[in-house]
């Protein structure tokens, strides 16, 4: 079931009849009954919540291995302002260093109030991300760094620029974000996708190596 669809949709014939457009505003329900919610830290309301990190790790000669598979969660103020590193990325949800996976994905989840990018991948690949709604995300809604994810029928809205997020005023800040950053991405694939409200750009991406469809 899609946690998205349209408000007050209008059909539009463009060029005597050959072009038809539709004209609507799009809506996302936010609410789920799984919640991961954030701590308040006093004095870093709007900066500093929680996180979610999926991974591997070798320990006393083990190795370990995580997976996520989420569907219908609500991840809420959550993420750290100012860490995006690629080897401490303090999103809400990042999957790092996993490589080809089968055993993850991110379904009509809802991220509510993010004070970070609110989804990462870094050296993981093959992961669906579908029908997911991301709201108020700081920098990016999405960096991927990985490989080969898929990206379909998500709604990502308020993506802030960082420099001026919070009263910031960083003139000096030329740091350039898209809604998706897939500037490190390899053949990501993007389908029936929807930006409103980015402050910067709504896709990044330097290579022509993105398939859209939609």
């Amino acid at each position: 079931m899609s946690q998205t669809g349209f408000i007050s949709a209008e059909t539009h014939n463009l060029h005597s009849g050959q072009v038809e457009a539709t004209l609507a505003g799009e809506v996302g329900l936010l609410a789920r009954n799984i919640v991961i919610e954030g701590n308040k830290y006093p004095g870093f309301e709007n900066k500093l919540r929680g996180r979610v990190i999926v991974s591997r790790l070798t320990q006393d000669g083990l190795d370990y291995e995580g997976s996520a598979k989420l569907d219908a969660v609500e991840f809420r103020n959550m993420g750290q302002l100012g860490f995006n590193d690629t080897d401490d990325p303090r999103f809400s949800l990042a999957f790092h260093s996993l490589g080809e996976t089968t055993t993850n994905y991110v379904k009509r989840c809802s991220f509510n109030v993010n004070f970070s990018p609110a989804l990462g991948f870094f050296s993981t690949n093959c992961v669906p991300v579908e029908a997911n709604i991301f709201y108020h995300s700081v920098g990016s809604g999405v960096i991927d760094e990985g490989s080969d994810n898929v990206y379909k029928d998500n709604l990502l809205v308020s993506i802030l620029f960082p420099g001026t997020y919070n009263g910031a005023q960083e003139t000096q800040n030329m740091d350039w974000y898209g809604a998706f950053n897939l500037n490190k991405a390899t053949n990501p694939v993007l389908e029936n996708n929807v930006v409103a409200g980015s402050e910067q750009a709504g896709i990044r991406r330097e290579t022509a190596r993105t398939h859209h469809s939609g």
